[in-house]
């Protein structure tokens, strides 16, 4: 509009003015809409987040371990778990941990009666008590478990020797018992529970199993001296 002085017409001053003040409206409800449309679809994301935990969680509640097969895509999965455990179940500072694993390869192909390679997807979770959600800390690839367990490790267990493997090769459907022992954590280790997830894939690196484990730790257990 032109310039307008004192005198002129209130409906005039009104015409001018009319569309920048709808257009002001309209841009704050749009603006609105947006900030409205973020939020829902901020707050579906949360929601289907903690539905997942919660699922994860009430797995892992019913048993230290369980297989994960079906979470990362696994429709039939070759390698198949009988026994995943820590020892001990609750790991303290200066108590170190072994991780004991019983595997097993069900082949899908007859033809395919051992695994001559297999790596993993090393996956490491601390859960943050405050956001009730776990968070990744560590994630390592294509671990060579081979070289991992290759029979050479030996663990004294009462008046037997417990025998790491050998995983590979790997014979259809001879249960094969591997370990993993991991020293005393650091210092500055905050306390608390974590997870392992480890994928299995084959030299083809197709996905053929998955393990998923918790621990607790702690400064004592709790049936020692305080």
């Amino acid at each position: 509009c032109a310039v307008i002085n004192t005198h002129t017409d209130f409906l005039h001053k009104m015409k001018c003015v009319l569309p920048l003040l709808i257009l002001s409206i309209l841009s704050i409800i749009l603006c609105e809409a947006e900030k409205h449309f973020i939020r829902s679809r901020v707050m579906d994301g949360e929601k289907q987040d903690r539905r997942m935990h919660a699922v994860e969680n009430e797995r892992l509640e019913l048993q230290s371990w369980y297989d994960c097969s079906k979470d990362v895509g696994i429709s039939r999965p070759t390698l198949t778990f009988e026994d995943i455990r820590s020892d001990p179940p609750i790991v303290t500072k200066n108590s170190g941990q072994i991780i004991h694993k019983t595997i097993t390869y069900v082949p899908v192909d007859q033809d395919e009666q051992e695994l001559q390679e297999i790596t993993t997807d090393f996956h490491q979770f601390y859960y943050v008590k405050i956001l009730q959600k776990w968070m990744t800390f560590l994630f390592v690839k294509n671990i060579n478990e081979c070289e991992e367990h290759d029979g050479t490790n030996r663990l004294p267990s009462g008046n037997e020797t417990i025998i790491d493997g050998p995983l590979c090769p790997l014979k259809a459907n001879q249960p094969t018992h591997i370990f993993s022992i991991h020293p005393p954590l650091n210092t500055f280790t905050p306390y608390g529970m974590y997870r392992s997830r480890q994928v299995y894939h084959n030299a083809a690196g197709q996905k053929i199993g998955c393990a998923d484990m918790q621990f607790e730790y702690k400064p004592k257990r709790s049936t020692e001296a305080m």
